[in-house]
């Protein structure tokens, strides 16, 4: 029964993180429709810190999902022990999470003054 109050915590909680996202993309999007190619490339390289962290985050969500995969692979085949389906489930939401991070680290950058 906790498995299942579990699922349903992490499911509600990346669907409010998901509508968030797309909510920055979509205002990004516009942003970036407006704002000059060279004036974009030199935001971007002229702060390091946010190619680093980019790099980074994208590094953790890569293996945020790899490691969901071979749980989600582990579990098909019924070897996945219960006391892992807590972290088994938290994964993909912080996945989530971090590509929202970075999502408004580009929206932040985008509408910079």
């Amino acid at each position: 029964m906790i498995l299942k109050e579990i699922y349903y915590i992490s499911l509600v909680f990346s669907l409010i993180v998901v509508t968030i996202g797309v909510y920055f993309s979509l205002k990004s999007w516009t942003r970036l429709k407006q704002i000059e190619l060279d004036t974009l490339k030199a935001r971007i390289f002229l702060d390091k810190s946010f190619v680093y962290t980019n790099f980074k985050l994208t590094l953790a969500v890569i293996g945020l999902v790899t490691l969901h995969m071979i749980m989600e692979y582990t579990e098909l085949e019924g070897s996945l022990p219960s006391v892992l389906h807590p972290f088994y489930y938290s994964l993909f939401p912080i996945a989530i999470l971090i590509l929202v991070r970075m999502i408004y680290m580009w929206h932040s950058l985008l509408h910079k003054k």
